[in-house]
């Protein structure tokens, strides 16, 4: 969520931020949304499709509702930017503003939730594929075919932009999206089959080290088509050989109190900043970029802040009326200071 809010308020060196971290951020969503699926397959037998959606229903729509509600107040500040806007309001609402840019719609203030769309096209589904798969495949089988998927969508991609598709196509498409889900979600199947390498201990360096690369890259060295294409696909890639490198190491830092308390709110604050950045780097032209950026994005967490304590933890509290086989939340004892732990925590509370 960091390197997206630096991305957006156009801080230096931070040029790629946005499309570097919803590509981790999907990653990560499939990894752990997948190992959710599967414990719950591995103790029932099936998937409880109900409570699944419920309570994504119950962790995301408030949230965003409330967003589309209050969002006609920034209008007047913003000339031109009212425009069709609840028009793009309902795209956003019904989840298919990434297919709605592809085909050309400006949604201004609400450009931000395509990437929403691409996770709701993964939650609708993934859940019943994952579930055909473990009764057909044993573990092993399907682990493979779900990371031959990850391959097969990370070519898709790029293969998209060599045979000279838009950049938007390639940038907002589901399915050109869908290597980095399946890349976190070939992990989680590798790990419920028992597979855990032992990886240097390097490695989750080095893959940080790449995934700040790509954030940092320069604009002169990469096409907007070559970014929309490659570079996600890289990205995925490393993020995955985090994942799989980090899982159950102790990472202390990751359940540092004030880092878990932005994954509860990062959702709220992936809402809000995109709308507050691009208002105040419209209007408050005497604040030097990239101080009007970020000025902005610390409203919007005191916003998404209010958002949650005051609205939505409501509606989480209506999650334990649907209760699940497996736990979504991990407790504070001997999963809580590894990585995979802490993983969970920040992705679970944030989405």
């Amino acid at each position: 969520m960091l390197v997206v809010v630096l991305g957006h308020s156009a801080v230096p060196h931070a040029r790629h931020g946005g499309g570097v971290g919803v590509t981790v951020f999907f990653a990560l969503s499939g990894y752990l949304i997948t190992g959710i699926l599967l414990r719950e397959v591995r103790r029932t037998g099936t998937v409880r499709f109900g409570g699944f959606y419920a309570k994504r229903a119950l962790r995301l729509a408030p949230a965003l509702l409330l967003l589309l509600a209050l969002l006609p107040v920034l209008i007047p500040y913003s000339p031109g930017w009212g425009s069709h806007y609840w028009r793009n309001a309902f795209a956003a609402a019904g989840y298919f503003a990434n297919w709605a840019q592809v085909g050309g719609w400006n949604l201004m203030l609400l450009n931000h939730t395509w990437s929403l769309s691409v996770e709701e096209h993964f939650y609708l589904l993934w859940p019943a594929l994952l579930l055909l798969g473990c009764r057909r495949l044993s573990p092993r089988r399907f682990a493979v075919v779900v990371s031959l998927g990850a391959v097969v969508f990370l070519a898709w991609r790029v293969g998209y932009y060599q045979a000279g598709a838009s950049s938007a196509r390639i940038y907002y498409g589901t399915d050109t999206n869908a290597g980095a889900l399946m890349s976190g979600a070939a992990v989680a199947a590798w790990h419920q089959a028992g597979v855990r390498p032992r990886l240097p201990g390097w490695l989750p360096s080095l893959a940080v080290l790449g995934i700040l690369c790509a954030v940092a890259m320069p604009g002169r060295v990469t096409s907007l088509g070559a970014i929309a294409s490659q570079l996600p696909a890289l990205v995925a890639v490393g993020c995955a050989a985090l994942i799989v490198a980090a899982s159950g190491q102790p990472v202390r830092g990751l359940t540092w109190r004030p880092l878990r308390y932005l994954g509860a709110v990062s959702y709220g604050w992936y809402l809000w900043h995109v709308p507050l950045v691009s208002l105040t780097l419209y209007r408050w032209q005497a604040v030097p970029i990239p101080w009007r950026g970020l000025l902005a994005s610390l409203v919007a967490l005191g916003i998404a802040s209010a958002s949650y304590h005051l609205f939505e933890v409501r509606f989480l509290a209506l999650k334990r009326h649907f209760p699940s086989a497996t736990r979504e939340d991990v407790p504070e004892g001997e999963n809580a200071g590894t990585a995979e732990g802490a993983m969970a925590q920040h992705r679970i509370t944030s989405t």
